[in-house]
């Protein structure tokens, strides 16, 4: 994530880094965090679909539905998802989530061309 936003940053756009794990796995924290820094897009990085634990699997399409929707409801901006898991199953993410946009391949080129593209289209 640090390189996607490096490549964001050059592209001219700001950027903020949240790091679920370390925040705290939230939703309300994740709500705080919105509230507080306004951002004018999210992504998301799924980088696993599931815990890889046959004995005690647990899947996470449903909590990145969730933090969609939690983004969604704060602030209404684009949402776009991307990672290594999402590249393995990306049109049943994307419509299961509720997101409004998907990378799959290059996120270094593809997101600061979308970002721009979602800027523009915004401001028009």
């Amino acid at each position: 994530m640090s390189s996607v936003a490096a490549a964001l940053k050059r592209a001219g756009h700001e950027t903020v880094f949240c790091d679920l794990l370390v925040d705290g796995e939230s939703i309300q924290g994740l709500r705080r965090r919105l509230r507080r820094e306004k951002p004018g897009l999210v992504g998301i990085s799924i980088r696993n679909l599931d815990n890889v634990n046959l004995l005690n699997e647990k899947r996470y399409a449903t909590e990145v539905g969730e933090l969609v929707r939690c983004v969604h409801e704060e602030l209404g901006v684009p949402v776009v998802l991307g990672g290594s898991g999402y590249s393995l199953a990306p049109e049943g993410l994307l419509r299961n989530a509720g997101a409004d946009y998907g990378i799959v391949g290059d996120l270094f080129q593809i997101l600061p061309a979308l970002t721009a593209e979602i800027r523009r289209v915004r401001a028009a």
